[in-house]
């Protein structure tokens, strides 16, 4: 069980790793942490330009509300204030793509030997789930990726 959980972290931290490439890990900007009234040390910030004008929106995970998995939360900055674009209950990273504007995201979860991907979109107003899919990470399967319904 316990070289068992171990893999299963060592995976998610290479999905995590090779999702975030794509991103810059940064120190907090201290104006972000003021405004949040948190310390820096309990944030993990990258950062992206998801909205395509040239300033980064940050990706952040409170790890003070870790437990399996991080929440991630989308925050762009609009003056001194900062506002929400997207949440989730688990690690969320850029994924291939555009639409209406924004970067297309993808969130990742486990379920056993798989993995579940979730792919979203900008709809103009908010994200939504357009596809999700499946990876087998280990066994006779390994590799395989395959189109799944997503739940709701």
């Amino acid at each position: 069980m316990k070289k068992t959980l171990i893999v299963l972290l060592g995976i998610l931290l290479f999905i995590q790793v090779s999702y975030a490439q794509k991103s810059k890990k940064i120190t907090p900007p201290s104006d972000f942490v003021k405004y949040f009234k948190v310390k820096g040390s309990d944030l993990t910030v990258f950062e992206n330009d998801v909205t395509g004008d040239g300033k980064p929106e940050y990706f952040v995970n409170n790890k003070q509300f870790c437990g399996n998995r991080c929440s991630t939360t989308l925050y762009q900055r609009k003056g001194k204030k900062f506002i929400v674009l997207f949440e989730i209950d688990t690690y969320l990273y850029v994924d291939d793509g555009w639409t209406s504007g924004m970067r297309n995201l993808v969130a990742s979860d486990w379920s056993g030997d798989v993995y579940l991907y979730s792919h979203y979109r900008w709809n103009g107003q908010e994200y939504i789930e357009f596809k999700c899919t499946q990876e087998v990470r280990f066994g006779k399967n390994k590799g395989k990726v395959k189109q799944v319904p997503c739940k709701e």
